[in-house]
Parts: structure tokens; sequence; C-alpha cells
């Protein structure tokens, strides 16, 4: 397999079951250039944006998978990780993954890493951020690498900064920086030079189809009154079978869902 090279292509199938999850194929389509951008060594970073539930970690969950099919090297960090506790605790994870590949990093660089990553209270930051950048360039010589970001917003300060710090560095190397972050709050990317895609709601005909799909048992008048009320939604964690969960939104809709499954049950009998 050739490790430079940018992820397959999707599937018809593919791409009709994520544009509905979110957004449409031309979201995918932005996410796989950039990664093309950067396993010709040219780094890229693409930032999705979007409100809670709208499917960012779920598009960011799909560009991974692909590429780790495709050869690349996939690390992942988020800000929602209940594990971090340091100064730099959403890299915290990560730890035994970036200090084998600081084996060949000068002494004061790795040194910086290793406190850094062990929870110092006061870690050397600008050494750690020159660390973390070198070891992913250097891991990319190798094969592409993809860092996911996901929950910048959430992010811990240290941790945003390398961030940002990792994103203004990628020009010359085979990184490829996809994140996620809310519409406000905290921004590691700003002044950063990125793509962009901002995530919307689902319009009526792929609320309708994503919600055929994972309730098949909902009338048709029901299904129809709850996208047009705007109900449905692509939220974050995929379900069994690679879709993404579905959410009815409200109590009312809820109840209506659970009322029309109980009158068909009862009709069967």
């Amino acid at each position: 397999m050739d490790l430079r090279a940018a992820p397959r292509t999707p599937s018809v199938s593919d791409s009709a079951r994520h544009a509905d999850m979110a957004g449409g194929d031309g979201d995918l389509d932005t996410c796989w250039r950039a990664l093309g951008r950067a396993a010709r060594g040219q780094g890229a970073a693409v930032v999705v944006r979007g409100e809670a539930g709208i499917g960012k970690s779920t598009l960011l969950r799909s560009v991974a998978d692909r590429a780790a099919g495709s050869g690349w090297r996939v690390l992942r960090v988020s800000g929602g990780d209940a594990r971090a506790r340091g100064a730099f605790g959403a890299f915290e994870p990560l730890a035994d993954e970036l200090l084998g590949l600081a084996v060949g990093l000068p002494d004061v660089l790795r040194t910086a890493l290793r406190r850094a990553l062990g929870g110092d209270a006061v870690p050397d930051a600008l050494s750690t951020y020159a660390a973390l950048r070198q070891v992913l360039a250097c891991a990319a010589q190798r094969g592409p690498v993809l860092l996911v970001a996901d929950d910048c917003h959430l992010l811990d300060t240290a941790s945003a900064r390398a961030v940002t710090f990792v994103t203004n560095r990628l020009p010359g190397t085979a990184v490829a920086v996809p994140a996620a972050t809310a519409v406000e709050g905290r921004d590691p990317f700003e002044g950063c030079e990125i793509t962009e895609v901002v995530l919307t709601g689902l319009d009526q005909h792929r609320a309708g189809r994503l919600l055929a799909g994972r309730h098949p048992g909902l009338a048709p008048v029901v299904r129809a009154a709850l996208t047009s009320a705007g109900r449905v939604r692509a939220d974050g964690p995929a379900v069994a079978g690679g879709g993404p969960r579905t959410a009815l939104e409200g109590p009312g809709a809820r109840a209506a869902a659970v009322r029309d499954q109980r009158a068909r049950r009862v009709r069967r009998r």
C-alpha cells in the first residue's frame, strides 16, 4: 500500500449515507481534498464548525476511518476527553505513542514532551509545542499523519495552543489536522490558514431519509410531522451499522414516536 496516497474516494453508498448525516457530499469532498494536499507534502487543516449535535464528530470519524484504511497514522485528541488531567491534558492519552515517536528528537525537546505528557504542573510550553510539531513531521516522513482534534472549544489552554502551533506549521509536511469546534467559544484556529466547513441543520429531505433509516417503524405521517418541525438531527456518536444516531428532540416528538410504535404493535395482534 502506498502510504502517501490520499484516502480512497468514497463509494456512492458511502457518500449518500454521510450526505444525509452531516452537511452533504460537498463537505466530505472538502475534507478529502484537504487530506489529498497533505498527502502530497503540503500540509492541510480543515475545521468543521456547527452547533452541538449537528454531526461534527461523526464527520471527523468518517474522515479518520477513511484515512486509516488508506494507511495513514491517525492520532486523536478531544476537548471532551475525561482522561485529561494535566496542563496538556488532551494529549496525555497519546503519551506512549508520541514518546515512542520522539526517540530521535534532541534531548531538550524530548524531555519537555515527556514532562508535559506526564502531567508536569509547569511544563516548558514552547519546547513542548516544538517537540510535538517535530514528532508529527518526522512520523509523516514514513507515511502521512492525521491529527484529529475534536471539541476544540473545550480543549485546555496548553493543548489548544499546541494545536494552533502545529496548524500554523503544516506546510512542507504530510500532516493533516481535521478538527471540530463550536460556532462560539474558544477558537484555536483564529489567524491560521485553514479550510472551513460549516454544518447547518438537515433539510427535510435528508432528515426524512435519516429518520426512516433509524426508525423504520414510524408511520409516514409521523415521520413527516417530525421532519417538518425540525426535530431530527444528526448526533455525534455512531450507532451499530455505521450510521449516525438520530435524536428526536423534545418530549412531544419522542411521545409521538412511542405512541405510533405502540399503535402499530396493537394492530398486529
